[in-house]
């Protein structure tokens, strides 16, 4: 059983890392993981591998290699210096396409993290946080792994369906899930319009 706090939360679709870490009285750490991490296969493929390394006293033992495949959620203000090191090349050893993808979905949030404030504390998305746009209650599942949510959006209730995705952030499916909406960066396109040489993928939909 993980008792440590989760110092480190990495998010894709179709999977995700989590690091909880100790810091000892001489502010030394070790590392424990768990989840599942998306890895690169000759240059086109993303294959999931199920994470299960010991306890660790080094990062790199514990963070997959190719981590800037994937969504910063959390990282813990002391450890932010090791991703911000190694960011430049990360993104380097990308191959072309993948670079092109990168710039435009997920090296803002990257930014985004090596140039914020830390905050007091660090919160989940299934515990109240400041500047939240709309709170979704579980309704029920659907039978088939996923779940339906209700919410007020701009004053009208509306209902979601989450897919099984979920449970690569969390154990079970919360009772409540607090979100936030922000403004789309500037000639970032909602609607992914993959590249001639990337082949789209449909992961899930919702059951009718």
């Amino acid at each position: 059983m993980i008792t440590d706090p989760c110092v480190i939360r990495l998010l894709a679709e179709g999977g995700a890392i989590e690091v909880y870490g100790h810091r000892a009285s001489g502010g030394s750490w070790t590392f424990v993981v768990r989840g599942t991490a998306l890895d690169l296969e000759d240059d086109r493929n993303e294959v999931i591998h199920v994470s299960g390394v010991p306890r660790a006293t080094d990062l790199s033992d514990v963070v997959p290699s190719h981590w800037i495949i994937f969504y910063p959620r959390l990282v813990h203000p002391e450890l932010r210096s090791w991703f911000r090191e190694r960011y430049d090349a990360a993104v380097a050893s990308l191959p072309p396409h993948r670079q092109t993808s990168h710039d435009q979905y997920r090296h803002h949030k990257w930014r985004a993290l090596f140039d914020s404030t830390p905050p007091d504390r660090w919160s989940s998305a299934d515990e109240p946080f400041a500047g939240h746009d709309a709170v979704l209650t579980l309704l029920r599942p659907d039978g088939h792994e996923g779940n339906w949510y209700h919410g007020y959006v701009t004053g009208l209730r509306m209902e979601c369906w989450l897919c099984p995705a979920l449970f690569c952030y969390f154990a079970q499916a919360p009772e409540k899930i607090y979100v936030r909406a922000d403004p789309l960066p500037v000639g970032v396109n909602p609607i992914w319009e993959p590249p001639d040489n990337e082949e789209p993928r449909r992961f899930v939909e919702a059951p009718p």
